[in-house]
């Protein structure tokens, strides 16, 4: 989960921004982590509960490595979609948290002529 988020967020987030995410998401996070580890032995149960593997030796071998490629695919664009959106999400709040209170600051500071 951390190698995950550290790798989407590294050049994305500054440090204060990143550990707010980790922070705020931490379970998501771990239940993205635990489910993307339980795929990732999708193709090792197959190997080792078949006795068709050992037959198919070279097919087998190929298709599982085929398998654990496309679920690291899979799980690296979860978490980097998962992420970046969050990193927009809050970013947006902060400015238009920040958009708020100048827009006030100058409304107070601008004379009335009713």
């Amino acid at each position: 989960m951390r190698l995950m988020s550290y790798d989407v967020l590294a050049q994305h987030a500054i440090l204060q921004e990143r550990n707010t995410l980790l922070h705020q998401h931490r379970w998501p996070l771990l239940a993205m982590g635990i489910v993307s580890g339980m795929l990732g032995a999708v193709p090792t149960f197959f190997w080792a509960t078949s006795a068709l593997a050992l037959v198919l030796f070279p097919i087998v071998s190929f298709v599982a490595l085929w398998i654990y490629s496309l679920i690291f695919v899979f799980a690296a664009l979860w978490f980097t979609h998962y992420l970046l959106e969050a990193l927009k999400e809050m970013r947006r709040n902060e400015l238009d948290q920040s958009l708020n209170i100048e827009a006030r600051v100058i409304d107070m500071e601008l004379p009335y002529h009713g």
